[in-house]
């Protein structure tokens, strides 16, 4: 990515949409004219508003920038009348985006302090290093002012091939204002400073468009996203059904100790509905395909750890085995925990013929 390209297809696109841009850049023109104004006019008074205009300022900031960004990455018609729109979540959120760019750079700098001893290097390395992660962190503005839910993680990996640039075009404003509001201003008159704080401005709604033109080429060049897979079903799943008086208690796979845990525990739900006449274990998937040794002690421990069936199993009529065919052997097992209960064993496709005999209780 030529960040010098992108500060040229910026121009290109401001000076296209001119009118929009005025107005997108009304309210911070008109409020910093009237400071000047009343700085040449009132210096005392206009000294001690200085706190009250600073944050006057950062809010003018945020609309304008939201302002530019819209217009370059949405058109004109995203550019409210006179430049003013209502603050509110849009607003919040970019001033909270713009807060995580400078958290993000001053960790970046903090990680980089010890390197200050070697002097002047040092801080040379440390600023570099901030700046780095306030353009990598830059991104997350276009988002907010567009009004996307933004992952920080996903923006930080997008501009990873960028960093440079993104470094080169957060630095450019800085230093243009710097020059502008500084030495160039300090000594003229206040219609020369009221010039060149209008020129800042300018320089500034510039750097934000060359931002929205960066992260809509990044956003294009970034490979497209895994489509979402389905969400995996739980290992263990207990689905209680309090009209027939029937507890199906579904496996699907190997069970980690959470979920012996969470069986432990018992369903809360099915102890409500009173007292059960039937079970019904569904066994599926490959962990459970035959009745091996190994797979017939981890059923013994999965009973074992079901607290919801200490509590009913002595009210059981029925328990129902549904799985590979090998399972046959195993009804002595299932015997052990249901001392009580017929227990019948059955294989895929039997599934109905066993629920209703675990109904006809």
């Amino acid at each position: 990515m030529n960040p010098f390209k992108l500060f040229l297809a910026a121009l290109w696109v401001l000076g296209a949409r001119r009118r929009a841009l005025l107005r997108a850049l009304a309210p911070a023109l008109f409020a910093h004219g009237a400071f000047a104004l009343w700085s040449a006019l009132a210096p005392e008074a206009a000294l001690a508003a200085l706190p009250g205009a600073m944050l006057l300022a950062l809010a003018l900031h945020v609309l304008v920038s939201v302002n530019v960004l819209r217009l370059v990455l949405l058109g004109p018609h995203a550019v409210p009348p006179l430049g003013l729109a209502p603050w509110g979540r849009r607003q919040w959120r970019f001033l909270g985006a713009l807060g995580l760019q400078t958290l993000a750079m001053t960790f970046a700098m903090l990680a980089f302090a010890p390197l200050a001893f070697l002097g002047v290097p040092g801080l040379a390395i440390c600023a570099a290093a901030g700046i780095v992660a306030a353009g990598r962190a830059s991104l997350l503005l276009p988002e907010a002012a567009l009004d996307r839910p933004f992952d920080g993680r996903v923006l930080w990996q997008r501009g990873q091939g960028a960093s440079l640039a993104l470094a080169f075009i957060v630095l450019v404003p800085v230093v243009l204002q710097a020059l502008l509001l500084g030495p160039l201003g300090e000594d003229g008159g206040w219609a020369l400073s009221l010039l060149f704080t209008l020129l800042a401005q300018g320089a500034s709604a510039w750097t934000t468009a060359t931002l929205a033109l960066a992260a809509s080429t990044l956003e294009r060049q970034a490979p497209p996203a895994s489509p979402i897979s389905a969400e995996a079903p739980p290992p263990l799943e207990v689905t209680p059904d309090a009209d027939a008086g029937i507890l199906r208690i579904t496996l699907r796979g190997p069970l980690a100790t959470q979920a012996l845990g969470q069986a432990a525990a018992g369903d809360p739900c099915v102890a409500a509905h009173g007292r059960l006449k039937g079970v019904l274990l569904r066994l599926e998937g490959p962990s459970w395909s035959c009745a091996s040794e190994q797979s017939a002690s981890a059923l013994d421990t999965v009973l074992s750890h079901l607290g919801i069936l200490r509590v009913h199993q002595t009210h059981l009529l029925r328990v129902a085995l549904l799985g590979d065919g090998g399972w046959v052997g195993q009804q002595g097992m299932l015997g052990k925990h249901f001392p009580d209960a017929e227990v019948r064993v059955g294989e895929d496709g039997e599934g109905d013929a066993l629920e209703a005999w675990l109904k006809g209780a």
